[in-house]
C-alpha cells in the first residue's frame, strides 16, 4: 500500500527521480556497451522505448524491456543515427560556407538558417516516432517532418525546455551524469505524444463526422 497525502507526493516524486536516474544509467551503460560510436543510438531508442510506457502509464520491467529493445534495434538504430549525422552535419558545413560567402552567395545565408532550423526541429521527433510508429525507414523522417510542421508550438517547447535544462546541466555538472540523457528524453517525448495523441483525436473526430 502506497502512502498518501505529503508523504505520499513526497513517494512519487523520490520514485519518479530514481526511474531517471536509472534510465540516465542504463542509457549510459548501453552506450559505452556499443563502445559509444555504435552504443548510443540504440541505447537512446531504447531510452525512448522506456520514456514512452511511462509517459504511457503501461507497466514493464525497465531493464528487460532497455536490454530487448537494445539487442533488436542495434542495426537499424545504427543506421538511423548516421543518415541523423550525416544530415545534420552537411546542413552545419552548408550553414557556415553560406555564412562565410560575401557576394552573391551571401544570399543563400538565410534561406540556410531556415532549412537549419527545421531540420534540427526535424530531429527531435525522429527518436518519438521511431518508438510509436511501425513505419518504414525513410517513413521516419517523412512522418517527424510533417508533425514538426503541423505542431510547431510542440517543436518549439521542446527546443525551449531542453535548451533550459542544458543550461541548468553547465551550471550544476552532477545532473549531466544522473538525469542528462533521460530528462531531455522525457521532455521530448512527452511533448511529442501530446501531439500524437491530439492528431488521434483529430483522426476520430474526422472518422465520426465520415
Amino acid at each position: 500500500m502506497e502512502p498518501t497525502g505529503v508523504m505520499g507526493a513526497v513517494y512519487q516524486i523520490a520514485d519518479k527521480v530514481s526511474k531517471l536516474a536509472y534510465i540516465n544509467l542504463l542509457w549510459i551503460l548501453f552506450s559505452l556497451m556499443g563502445l559509444l560510436v555504435f552504443g548510443i543510438f540504440p541505447a537512446t531508442i531504447a531510452m525512448f522505448t522506456v520514456l514512452r510506457k511511462i509517459v504511457l502509464k503501461q507497466e514493464f520491467n525497465m531493464f528487460s524491456m532497455f536490454w530487448t529493445t537494445y539487442k533488436k534495434e542495434f542495426f537499424k538504430g545504427n543506421l538511423l543515427g548516421i543518415v541523423l549525422v550525416m544530415i545534420n552535419v552537411i546542413t552545419y558545413l552548408s550553414f557556415s560556407f553560406y555564412k562565410e560567402s560575401t557576394g552573391s552567395m551571401e544570399l543563400f545565408f538565410y534561406p540556410m538558417t531556415i532549412v537549419m532550423i527545421l531540420i534540427f526541429l526535424t530531429t527531435l521527433f525522429v527518436f518519438p516516432v521511431y518508438v510509436h510508429f511501425n513505419v518504414r525507414f525513410l517513413q521516419i523522417f517523412k512522418t517527424s517532418f510533417i508533425f514538426m510542421s503541423i505542431y510547431l508550438l510542440s517543436s518549439h517547447s521542446i527546443a525551449l525546455n531542453s535548451f533550459v535544462f542544458i543550461l541548468l546541466m553547465f551550471t550544476l555538472p552532477a545532473i549531466t551524469i544522473f538525469f542528462g540523457g533521460s530528462i531531455i528524453g522525457l521532455i521530448i517525448m512527452a511533448s511529442v505524444n501530446r501531439a500524437f495523441k491530439k492528431n488521434e483525436e483529430k483522426l476520430g473526430q474526422s472518422r465520426a463526422e465520415c
